[in-house]
């Protein structure tokens, strides 16, 4: 009976018994070990005790399983898959081309491109499932940031460790950002350094590895167009790009880069746009950087990370007033070396060990409270945006109906024109007719041509005024023509900007109330725990 042993994608063994694949299921008396088959309604098993099979107990034959088994080559790439993928988590910084080669070295042969491909896709996977969770509230980002060891690493490669240098000193400036903004009132404007040290960071791990330029007359590889890409991935991007490009102070392409950091870390979107970057760098960022810059290497998911921890901050940058196109200042690094101390903080009147439920659940309420001003401030400002967007609906109801006014105004003079038009084209095509059928006699004396010419000159100048006098007509009906129209267009504009702007209205009034109903809740629940804990309190202190 052949018995080999291999690991699922879990990382959990398997033994393998003619190409039937078996998990352990659990032990039994007398350190025996019940494995059954990986197919969850197949009813096979065996028992193994000091890693031999017990036969007679077992129900292990190809007639036991209720599906077939599966082929050689299957088993084998998911035993290559499986393997690379530990190599992958144990030598996290190895290149996956190597480990395949390693591999290889092994004994392995006949690898086809489609099996390549799914190795690849299985060591980012392996890795990505090493890095640690989205932080869900500031405490857990504290907890991720206080695990930052700054590691000097001797005789390596130089981009290695410029690389890793890049990314501890991002970690430790966020951390100071966060801190400060909770000491602060999580307002950070222009003039605080750790923010100004922050964008001088990201904008060094942005130009990692950023491929010089070719020749003398080739194009100059720019952080602006690497940003730029962007927008052609995703649509929310498209707003934020157009209004930096129109910024009148900011002339350079850095100083455009500059001012998109910024706004984007105002609109809390930097880390969503940083990642649609990192995921499609295989494609679109392969031209603009090395093999091993930042942004090409797993570094770049820590650093997505770590700008996920920034949504908890607000900022107030003026980018209008800022010398963006400038060189950006030095950082003072003993902001970030010296060590951290964090004060107790507890209730007032009461005697409380930072330990106790108390003192945790006094932090806790601190936290809420902190949150519920910050809430209570930006419903403030949705309710001034929500007057502003009202009184704006209201001026653009009241120009649409005098627009509407004028337009019925121009539609009856033109009505009227067209009128007098008519008639006057009538009365000209009747004089016309009548001066065709019916010859002119007129009794003039003979000898008398001079009665004659006047006549005739009376008729010309009558008939050139009536002509002057109908292209007159004609221009005046072309102009209200025009006019009507453009009144239409403008009618129709002022509506379309009328629903959008009670769109707007509906969805802030729809946020608003989310907002309030979550912090109804929240503040519900943290006092049912305080009430909870004062009353298991006191009944202590009673008995």
């Amino acid at each position: 009976m052949e018995v080999f042993e291999m690991f699922s994608e879990k990382d959990k063994p398997i033994l393998v018994i003619f190409n039937f694949k078996f998990r352990f299921h659990k032990k039994l008396a007398n350190n025996v070990e019940k494995w059954c088959c990986s197919k969850k309604y197949c009813k096979s098993f065996f028992k193994r005790y000091n890693k031999e099979i017990l036969i007679k107990e077992s129900k292990c034959e190809v007639h036991d399983h209720n599906h077939e088994a599966d082929t050689e080559p299957i088993l084998k790439r998911q035993k290559i898959c499986n393997g690379i993928k530990r190599m992958a988590t144990e030598n996290i910084c190895e290149k996956p081309s190597k480990l395949i080669q390693a591999f290889k070295e092994s004994g392995v042969e006949n690898l086809t491109e489609s099996d390549m491909s799914c190795i690849r896709r299985g060591i980012s996977n392996a890795r990505k499932k090493m890095i640690s969770s989205k932080p869900t509230n500031i405490h857990e980002v504290h907890d991720l940031l206080r695990c930052v060891d700054v590691e000097i690493i001797e005789d390596r490669d130089p981009v290695l460790i410029e690389r890793r240098n890049l990314v501890n000193i991002s970690k430790l400036i966020v951390k100071e950002l966060i801190e400060n903004s909770l000491k602060n009132g999580r307002m950070l404007d222009s003039d605080h350094a750790p923010l100004q040290h922050f964008f001088i960071v990201l904008e060094h791990v942005l130009r990692h590895g950023l491929r010089p330029k070719k020749g003398l007359l080739g194009p100059k590889k720019e952080l602006w167009d690497i940003l730029q890409i962007v927008e052609k991935l995703t649509q929310d991007a498209k707003e934020l790009t157009n209004s930096i490009r129109d910024l009148p102070t900011v002339k350079t392409q850095m100083g455009r880069a500059r001012a998109w950091l910024r706004v984007a870390l105002m609109q809390k979107k930097l880390a969503d746009y940083l990642k649609i970057l990192v995921d499609n760098r295989d494609e679109e960022l392969v031209d603009y950087f090395e093999p091993d810059a930042l942004m090409m290497s797993d570094e770049a998911i820590v650093i997505v990370g770590l700008m996920v921890g920034l949504n908890v901050i607000d900022c107030n940058l003026c980018i209008k007033e800022e010398d963006l196109d400038s060189q950006q200042g030095v950082i003072d690094f003993s902001l970030y070396l010296r060590s951290s101390h964090h004060p107790n903080h507890h209730l007032q009147g009461t005697v409380s060990c930072p330990d106790s439920p108390l003192g945790l659940e006094s932090e806790n309420m601190n936290v809420v409270l902190d949150q519920k001003n910050y809430i209570e401030e930006l419903n403030c400002h949705l309710k001034a945006t929500v007057a502003n967007l009202e009184s704006k609906v209201e001026t653009l109801t009241t120009s649409n109906t005098l627009i509407k006014e004028e337009l019925d105004m121009a539609k009856t003079s033109l009505a009227t024109l067209k009128e007098e038009n008519q008639f006057l084209k009538n009365q000209l095509i009747k004089q016309e007719e009548s001066k065709e059928s019916e010859p002119v006699i007129i009794d003039i004396p003979a000898g008398d041509t001079d009665a004659l010419k006047q006549f005739a000159e009376n008729e010309k100048k009558q008939r050139i005024e009536a002509e002057k006098e109908l292209h007159l007509q004609m221009s005046l009906k072309a102009e209200m023509e025009v006019a009507m129209k453009l009144l239409e267009k403008e009618s129709r504009e002022k509506q379309e900007n009328i629903v959008s702007l009670r769109k707007q209205l509906d969805d802030i009034k729809t946020i608003n109330l989310e907002m309030y109903k979550k912090l109804q809740v929240r503040l519900y629940n943290k006092t049912e725990c305080i009430y909870y804990h004062n009353f298991s309190l006191l009944i202590f202190v009673y008995i």
